[in-house]
């Protein structure tokens, strides 16, 4: 069962969270959330993990069956944690924190580290491209996409590829005031310039 418990970031804080403390604002938040929830002692959650995602919708990753989210890049960060030797799930956007626990069988924990990976693989290499910082390269879009062959709908002029359909994911970026295109499948990505 998914149990959404929403608190602002501000109420934690007392106040807005400069940008260089997103990470640690965000950790406060989950094990607040996550302590409150259970109503044990913040000193009693454990911290095991923690990844920085933009999230696709408002959802965090933790959607309620039968309510709608809104479609937008939701940069956060999903953390694992441990109370009393039981794993946790917090999703943590947009000044929200999400207990994510389901059963262990369901995918969803598998999607969005793919969606983590293919995102972190981007944003590396675009940094590298530009030689500027990664702190400085920002997810703007993130859609699944089919793309119809092994060239994940980039191909390179003068080379042929494997017809068949890939799933993966269409990245946008942006540094400074300009976007770039990013295209993956679920282990690479390849960098889709303007031709």
């Amino acid at each position: 069962m998914t149990l959404l418990l929403t608190m602002t970031l501000a109420a934690v804080l007392g106040g807005a969270a400069p940008a260089e403390d997103d990470r640690s604002a965000a950790l406060r938040l989950a094990r607040t959330t996550l302590a409150g929830a259970l109503g044990v002692a913040e000193d009693r959650v454990r911290v095991d993990e923690v990844q920085a995602v933009a999230w696709p919708d408002t959802a965090l990753g933790c959607p309620d069956k039968g309510q709608e989210y809104a479609q937008a890049i939701v940069p956060g960060y999903a953390v694992r944690m441990t109370v009393n030797d039981a794993s946790h799930r917090v999703h943590v956007g947009n000044g929200r924190a999400v207990i994510c626990d389901r059963e262990a069988k369901d995918p969803a924990p598998k999607y969005f580290q793919i969606i983590a990976q293919v995102q972190e693989l981007a944003r590396r290499d675009l940094a590298e491209r530009l030689k500027v910082a990664l702190k400085d390269v920002r997810v703007t879009r993130l859609r699944p996409a089919t793309w119809p062959d092994a060239s994940l709908g980039c191909p390179e002029p003068q080379q042929t590829y494997e017809k068949t359909e890939t799933k993966g994911f269409l990245i946008e970026l942006r540094h400074a005031d300009r976007a770039y295109l990013y295209h993956s499948d679920r282990e690479r990505v390849v960098f889709c310039p303007e031709r």
